[in-house]
């Protein structure tokens, strides 16, 4: 009832466009600071209009990053060299979510024609990293204390060096190195009597702390760091009579 024939069959295909959207940076295991500013980038083809960015701490739910919205493709945002064929965003994080070790993705969206097509950067870790007190308006009196200097660490990892300098010109002092979760995130710092320890309004805290194979820095606002004075209000002047 049936007759089958050897033979070639052909049918094509509508048409489609190949497109590519290479994520280059952030790297795999790279660390980034929030606060500190780093480069996106990426290689995108000619049929690419556009390209969109956004960020996951947890590699999954996705946010927009601001000002990175239908970029063009082999836009330099910020003052960042792109690599060929690509384009570049400067982004400092702010706003973002600490994550986990490696667990922080950017999502790469490219507009083409109608429609859009998307790639996750490798996993990478944003990082938390601040100076909390001192405050740019405080004033520590040498050979007080003690003064809590504090501080924000995600994800904790090591341990914490505190450093100290009385202005920008001078080199930075040890204070201690703290493990951070042990800490609580305080240091209660004694201010001994060292006359090198006297700032004129420019001293800085410094914390390091290394996450992965990077050392991450956070200095505090500007404050003062000064010798105890006395003032003597009686007597106030003129001849004390002794009887």
């Amino acid at each position: 009832p049936y007759a089958v024939q050897s033979g070639n069959i052909t049918s094509a295909s509508s048409g489609f466009t190949v497109v590519q959207l290479d994520p280059v940076t952030p790297a795999a295991a790279d660390v980034w600071r929030i606060g500190d500013p780093h480069t996106i980038s990426w290689v995108a083809s000619a049929v690419v209009t556009g390209v969109t960015l956004s960020y996951a701490s947890d590699g999954a739910a996705f946010t927009a990053i601001p000002g990175a919205s239908s970029l063009s493709p082999t836009s330099a945002t910020g003052g960042c060299t792109p690599p060929s064929g690509g384009g570049c965003f400067v982004w400092d994080g702010t706003g973002a979510a600490f994550s986990a070790l490696n667990a922080a993705k950017i999502r790469f969206t490219a507009n083409v024609e109608a429609s859009a097509t998307s790639a996750d950067s490798a996993g990478f870790t944003m990082a938390r990293l601040n100076v909390t007190a001192p405050a740019g308006t405080d004033t520590w009196i040498v050979g007080t204390g003690p003064h809590d200097i504090t501080w924000q660490a995600d994800p904790p990892a090591g341990n914490l060096q505190i450093e100290y300098r009385p202005n920008s010109a001078a080199a930075w002092q040890d204070i201690s190195v703290v493990d951070p979760l042990a800490s609580l995130l305080v240091y209660p710092w004694t201010i001994l009597g060292q006359a090198s320890y006297v700032g004129d309004g420019t001293a800085q805290v410094r914390t390091s702390m290394t996450v992965g194979s990077t050392t991450l820095q956070a200095v505090s606002p500007l404050f003062t760091v000064a010798n105890p004075t006395i003032a003597i209000s009686q007597p106030s002047g003129g001849v004390l009579g002794v009887q």
